[in-house]
């Protein structure tokens, strides 16, 4: 068939010998035949695959899940690059870390429900590490618990056995099961960390997501815990969310970690969040603390901690209090 011209949205009719509307479904091939068009990605996009309707829905729902299944699964070389990562985080404890045959069989399980991920796997012993890697060192051989992440539920029983040299962290199995009841004790990672830092005339809470980079800081006034409480300062507003052993914590220097499905825990992590959604509202860097005062003060933090303290006993007034807490921050110290 000759192909003939026609409008935009229109094919040409070869029985009625004149271009006509392009029907639903259909689409015109490159020849000028008129052809049934496969599904649209906007149609596919929309198909609920929890209740597919239909046998060509059903269909592609199985053909979707066996493709995720194939694209998602971890393989030998995934675990041995993951180990290779965890051993180089707890190397400096002593601990090597093993993953044992059951843990490969179990990680692609799909009683899994959800597949578990890389990035999920990563994150866990990264967590482990950072908030509790000294007390897994300290529990000594033949200890057994377990690791759990609170935001995606994976949860990692392991056992601990001495090979004659080193501290072997053995990952026994893996599954994601909220929830997960184990009589073992268990190191959990969450979603959140607080850390309170006590200046000179204020207290800084920061506020900080264990996935992020930056934090974001509620400021307010000094006393909470004795004559200087105000239930209308801001800081003491998120305080009041938190149980007296935390806000104990807190005060001690303590980094606290909260975890946000944690009815006892998640109002003060929504309250700081807002907060500080609307103290940052004027454009300042989240994570910078005052940025502005510094600066107008004429100082700088940039230096080391030495330098900083040498110019703080040169300066004086705002300036030297400046060039003190900027030091304060390098440092780590509770101000």
């Amino acid at each position: 068939m000759a192909k003939t011209s026609c409008k935009k949205g229109e094919y040409y009719c070869n029985t009625d010998k004149k271009c006509k509307p392009i029907p639903e479904g259909y689409t015109v091939r490159e020849d000028g035949f008129l052809v049934k068009e496969g599904w649209s990605a906007k149609y596919k996009k929309s198909i609920d695959c929890n209740n597919p309707k239909g046998f060509s829905q059903k269909a592609h729902c199985a053909g979707k899940k066996k493709n995720e299944s194939i694209e998602r699964t971890i393989t030998d070389q995934d675990l041995q690059q993951l180990e290779t990562y965890a051993d180089r985080l707890f190397a400096s404890l002593g601990i090597d870390v093993e993953f044992s045959k059951h843990f490969k069989d179990r990680v692609n399980d799909p009683r899994n429900s959800k597949p578990i991920t890389m990035a999920e796997l990563t994150r866990l012993f990264k967590q482990i590490y950072k908030q509790h890697g000294r007390p897994i060192a300290q529990l000594g051989p033949d200890a057994e618990s377990v690791m759990k992440d609170m935001r995606t539920d994976v949860n990692i029983p392991f056992a601990l056995q001495w090979d004659g040299k080193e501290l072997d962290l053995v990952a026994k199995t893996v599954m994601r099961k909220p929830n997960f009841a184990t009589p073992n004790q268990e190191f959990t990672v969450e979603a959140y960390m607080m850390d309170l830092n006590q200046d000179e005339d204020m207290l800084v809470l920061k506020v900080k997501d264990t996935d992020q980079k930056h934090h974001v800081e509620v400021r307010g006034k000094k006393n909470y815990e004795i004559d200087g409480y105000d239930p209308k300062d801001k800081l003491h507003q998120v305080l009041d969310q938190l149980d007296p052993a935390t806000v104990a914590k807190l005060y001690g220097g303590e980094e606290v970690f909260l975890n946000p499905k944690n009815s006892r825990t998640a109002p003060a992590i929504a309250m700081a969040k807002k907060l500080t959604t609307e103290n940052f509202a004027d454009g300042k860097v989240k994570g910078k603390s005052r940025p502005g005062r510094v600066k107008r003060s004429g100082a700088s933090c940039k230096g080391s901690v030495t330098s900083l303290r040498a110019k703080a006993k040169k300066a004086s007034g705002e300036k030297a209090k400046m060039y003190h807490w900027c030091a304060n921050m390098k440092s780590g110290r509770k101000k």
